[in-house]
């Protein structure tokens, strides 16, 4: 066989191998990636439509505290007193840069959540990530049947001071909750507009939520509109 054909020959099976090799090495990480995925809690989500992709939120090490509708604490899956979450917030190694993550039920009394929050007031979080669900139907442009699709969420800080210049009450109501914002009482529909008409001129778009007794979902769905507004939803000390 002459020398060249030798040589063709030995590039191609090079060419094979070196694609055989590289297509199991990436096989490998996506296993290994699958690996790392965050297991959790099953709770029935809030439904909002401005959440943000969260992929960080899926990691082995993510902080994820998970409220289910009777009220149960869990801290990743593992089962908490409000106590305990506290000691083991404080005892558990902490990345830089470390984000929290709160999951939820949609029915369960937003005192619940509240109380998460000032837990993680106290150790040095001034910001958490609700973790919502999407409307039903809803999916990723381009994305694909069965594809994987990241944790969303919206942001809430946490406050020791309660100025603002809006400040939106949350009451119970019929179907969606009662809302005033700056003592004037408005549907919810037309809180994102009022909202505009509050902020235009401000530098800092600050909003301060004050509940009553309502369900987590009522907040989440205040939240994602104002979240719509670019406006900044701040729970106050006061509040917890």
């Amino acid at each position: 066989m002459p020398t060249q054909s030798i040589h063709t020959l030995q590039a191609k099976h090079f060419v094979v191998i070196l694609t055989y090799t590289l297509a199991i090495t990436l096989f490998a990480a996506i296993g290994i990636h699958a690996q790392q995925l965050q297991k959790g809690v099953s709770v029935q989500m809030a439904v909002t439509t401005s959440a943000a992709s969260l992929p960080d939120a899926d990691d082995n090490n993510a902080w994820i505290i998970t409220i289910t509708q009777n009220g149960d604490l869990y801290f990743g899956i593992d089962p908490m007193t409000p106590e305990g979450l506290s000691q083991a917030m404080r005892g558990r190694p902490r990345i830089r840069g470390q984000e929290l993550y709160l999951k939820a039920d949609a029915r369960v009394p937003f005192s619940s959540v509240k109380r998460v929050l000032g837990i993680a007031h106290e150790d040095r979080f001034g910001r958490l990530f609700l973790l919502t669900a999407q409307p039903s139907g809803s999916k990723a442009p381009g994305s694909k049947a069965g594809t994987m699709v990241s944790p969303k969420g919206l942001p809430v800080w946490v406050s020791e001071s309660s100025a603002a210049p809006v400040i939106i009450k949350i009451s119970a109501g019929q179907g969606s909750p009662t809302l005033q914002i700056n003592d004037e009482r408005i549907p919810l529909n037309a809180l994102q507009d009022k909202l505009e008409q509050l902020l235009d001129d401000q530098d800092d778009r600050v909003v301060v939520l004050q509940t009553g007794s309502v369900p987590f979902a009522d907040v989440a769905h205040v939240v994602d509109v104002c979240h719509m507004s670019d406006a900044r939803c701040v729970v106050g000390m006061p509040e917890l």
